[in-house]
């Protein structure tokens, strides 16, 4: 195998790699922006119906019921307190905002990746594209340690989400570009 024919191959599987990083952290990015919108309902629902008198509702519909309407009361207020802590403990918006960050550093690294390849089989010379591709691996080094696990579901949620939409499935473009091989 030439130096340029292993050189393409691992710029293949860098743009893979990358994509599917960027892709894997998207979903992340999307189930972190998920519970923190479930978080602010719940916290609006719980506030709202013990700002409102809940209670003392239950209390004038069913004043015998008096020990229920306090005890509901005190769940929805106590729900909507652990909601509070909740939501500062764990600040899903911003992990889905710094997340997205993290994963279109990807999608760059991916899309420089691209290019190279491009210009490699196009015939620039193989010395300056490996050299910049050797930028490019260390960048993803820097990005990687900026990365946080991922949850099972969101690889699953990515995968899912390639296989239907075949993101990063060219084999159609590459003629056009006068890159097949």
């Amino acid at each position: 195998m030439s130096k340029q024919e292993f050189l393409q191959k691992e710029m293949r599987n860098f743009i893979v790699n990358v994509g599917w990083t960027h892709k894997i952290h998207i979903a992340q990015s999307d189930i972190y922006e998920s519970k923190a919108n479930t978080i602010k309902y719940a916290k609006i629902v719980c506030a709202a119906l013990t700002s409102v008198g809940l209670g003392s509702f239950v209390l004038q519909v069913l004043p015998e019921h008096q020990t229920v309407s306090l005890t509901i009361t005190f769940i929805f207020s106590l729900a909507a307190t652990f909601i509070s802590l909740l939501e500062k403990e764990s600040d899903y918006k911003k992990l889905s905002e710094q997340t997205k960050i993290t994963a279109n550093r990807f999608w760059e690294l991916r899309e420089d990746c691209a290019s190279l390849l491009y210009r490699l089989k196009s015939g620039d010379d193989v010395k300056d594209i490996a050299k910049e591709f050797n930028e490019l691996k260390k960048l993803r080094k820097v990005c990687n340690a900026e990365l946080l696990n991922p949850s099972k579901r969101a690889v699953a949620l990515a995968s899912k989400r390639l296989k239907i939409s075949r993101d990063n499935d060219y084999t159609n473009d590459y003629k056009y570009f006068n890159l097949e091989d």
